[in-house]
């Protein structure tokens, strides 16, 4: 699967808003989503272990993120028993992002 290699000038932008969306947060939820930003460097795991998870799954993913490109989110929902994949192409498909979070998290 493909790399996170330096991220292209809106992705930062992204980050920095993501971290600003965080003030004022715990520092163990700073640190969770600098670790989330990290995972981006690895490969993905064993097909057959990430197979294995039965806990519901909600994958996020944006079209032109070279780090994390769409076909490795498809690819995550084919390989994961219960799984919701959301592909957002603009804006406002990831303004809407929150609100798929907390119905995810309402439902399981």
């Amino acid at each position: 699967m493909a790399r996170m290699g330096t991220p292209a000038r809106g992705e930062r932008v992204l980050a920095v808003s993501h971290e600003s969306l965080l003030y004022g947060a715990p520092r163990s939820l700073l640190m969770l989503a600098a670790a989330l930003r990290g995972a981006g460097c690895a490969d993905l795991p064993d097909r057959d272990r990430i197979a294995s998870i039965s806990a519901p799954t909600l994958v996020l993913a944006w079209t032109g993120d070279p780090g994390h490109p769409t076909s490795t989110a498809h690819e995550l929902g084919a390989l994961l028993a219960d799984c919701h994949v959301t592909i957002a192409s603009s804006a406002a498909d990831l303004g809407g992002w929150t609100d798929l979070v907390v119905a995810f998290l309402a439902d399981h």
